[in-house]
């Protein structure tokens, strides 16, 4: 989409279902939803909602991936 508010709409909602899924397919919808922020914030790269959304998309998944031992995983994840 063109429009930046559908963009951000966009990936919260990917973002939002992945919490909603189980562990195994929220992992593939958290890596799209980061997909869609960092190409978001290519064409955007002042956009703090944008920002802030990627952030929390990050620890979303470094958080998925304590729960299930990928320890060094998570950590790339919490610290990107």
């Amino acid at each position: 989409p063109e429009d930046i508010v559908v963009r951000r709409k966009l990936a919260g909602t990917i973002a939002n279902l992945a919490s909603q899924e189980p562990l195994g397919l929220s992992l593939a919808t958290k890596e799209e939803a980061l997909k869609l922020y960092r190409g978001f914030l290519a064409d955007a790269p002042d956009d703090v909602d944008l920002e802030a959304g990627l952030s929390i998309a990050l620890a979303n998944k470094g958080a998925a991936l304590l729960g299930c031992g990928r320890l060094d995983e998570a950590r790339q994840a919490l610290e990107e």
